[in-house]
Formats: C-alpha cells, sequence, structure tokens
C-alpha cells in the first residue's frame, strides 16, 4: 500500500489515512483521488478497521483543488471533463457508504474539495481557526460533484447561502450549519479530542456501528408501514446477534463486552 499523495498507518484497529501533499495544502489532483479511491474501495476491505481518521499533513486539512490539475482539465473537451468530474464523485459515494464510522479531523484550511470529504465524515472534529468555503463560483464554476453530499450534510437553505456566495467562514459557523460536530481551540487540544474519540468508539460495538450506519441511510428511502417495518426488524435482528447478546450480559455483569 505505497502512495504517493497518502500516508497509510494502522494501529490499534485505527486506520489512519493522511493526505500528504502539504506543499499545496494538500489539494486534490487526480493522484490522490485515485489513491483515495483504491482506499476506500479496495485497501479498506483487506484491512478491516474498526474505525477510520483522515486528516491533512502541513498547514490545512485541504484547500480544494489543485490549480494546476484544473488547468489541465480546462483543456479537456466536455467528455473528458465529465469523466474526470464522476472521479471524485464515486470517490466520495464509496467513502459516502463505507461501513466504518469515518472521523475527520480538520484544521488550516477546508474549501473546495476538502468541504466534500468533511461532508462524507460521520463525525468532523474542527480548530476553531480553520477556514472553510465552498469557493467554486469565484472560479467561474460550482460545487457540483461534492454537492448531494455537502446538501445532505448541511441542508438546502445553508447551500443556496453559501454555494450563491462562495463566502468563507469558521468553523463555528460550520458548526452552526451541521458540518462540524465539535469545534476546538488549537492543533494540541484537536490531536488530544479525536484521539479520545477514537477511543470512545473502539468501546462501541462493531456490528452496531455497521447497522447504524446503513440504518441511517435506507430509512430515508422508506415509507409508511415499510419504514416501522424496517427500524422493527433491525432492533430485532440486533437484539438476538452474538454482539447484542453480549452487550446486555456485559452491561448487567458490569464489565467491558467482549468484542
Amino acid at each position: 500500500m505505497n502512495h504517493k499523495t497518502l500516508l497509510i498507518d494502522y494501529s490499534n484497529k485505527v486506520l489512519t489515512i493522511t493526505l500528504n501533499r502539504p506543499e499545496l495544502r494538500n489539494a486534490f489532483n487526480d493522484e490522490l483521488i485515485a489513491e483515495l479511491t483504491l482506499v476506500f474501495k479496495k485497501e479498506i476491505k483487506q484491512i478491516n478497521p474498526r474505525v477510520i481518521l483522515i486528516k491533512g499533513n502541513g498547514k490545512a486539512f485541504s484547500a480544494g483543488g489543485d490549480l494546476n490539475w484544473m488547468q489541465k482539465c480546462s483543456g479537456y473537451s466536455k467528455k473528458q471533463n465529465a469523466s474526470d468530474a464522476k472521479k471524485l464523485s464515486q470517490l466520495l459515494e464509496a467513502m459516502n457508504t463505507c461501513p466504518y464510522p469515518l472521523v475527520g479531523q480538520v484544521h488550516g484550511a477546508c474549501l473546495g474539495g476538502g468541504m466534500g470529504l468533511a461532508s462524507v465524515c460521520d463525525y468532523v472534529v474542527a480548530t476553531k481557526e480553520t477556514l472553510f468555503g465552498f469557493t467554486e463560483a469565484r472560479l467561474g464554476l460550482i460545487p457540483a460533484t461534492i454537492g448531494p453530499f455537502c446538501i445532505a450534510k448541511i441542508g438546502e437553505s445553508y447551500a443556496r447561502a453559501y454555494f450563491l456566495s462562495a463566502e468563507r467562514f469558521n468553523a463555528e459557523r460550520a458548526y452552526q450549519m451541521g458540518l462540524v460536530h465539535q469545534v476546538v481551540e488549537n492543533e494540541e487540544i484537536l490531536s488530544a479530542s479525536v484521539q479520545t474519540l477514537l477511543a470512545d468508539i473502539l468501546e462501541l460495538s462493531p456490528q452496531a456501528l455497521k447497522t447504524a450506519k446503513n440504518f441511517i441511510r435506507d430509512i430515508q428511502n422508506k415509507k409508511g408501514i415499510a419504514k416501522h417495518n424496517y427500524a422493527a426488524q433491525t432492533l430485532a435482528n440486533l437484539r438476538a446477534s452474538p454482539e447484542g447478546q453480549e452487550g446486555i450480559k456485559a452491561f448487567l455483569e458490569k464489565r467491558k463486552a467482549n468484542w
């Protein structure tokens, strides 16, 4: 698992993915997208982690698109551009449907494509000075490929306001929008807070977490009695499962569950 744009570490059941283009503030290019896609479509199946952490090396989480890559894309035909754009969309879909909890550790800047990464994370912790923004309109573009994931996370109202203004905003506003779940003072506290969160997640049932991710996604597509039947059956399946039995037994016996 050698990568040019990523650092990969797996220890203590945590898979840590570090965007590693610090000289360009971890800007996206075709190589970074391809390598991240490989990780989420293939390599995580081989590793089978309990939780995944994604963060950025250097001064920023991700400052958006690499201008050299974007300039190259400007010379593509419409067909070539569509094919290239789909690769980012497919990456974000793979991340969004990843069966493991995905934690984002965000600092410095989270712009453009970085906003897409934050949007597909289940839990995002950011420093208060982090700069966020959907800045594509400044370049004559819109956040199209990241749009479905960002709108699902922040809602139509915030999407209208910030897609159309390209206004940059801080972590407190990102927290209000639902993009960020915890805001901390600085990078030192950021790292410590994330490690505490990861330790807490590792205490939880792996089966329950995987089921929860599927449930949150699937329940939105069900209506009426089908929705209630699906919810009831999901709970029944978990209660009857080995992990469900172990969790209840451990709670009653006042000990840590064995999973």
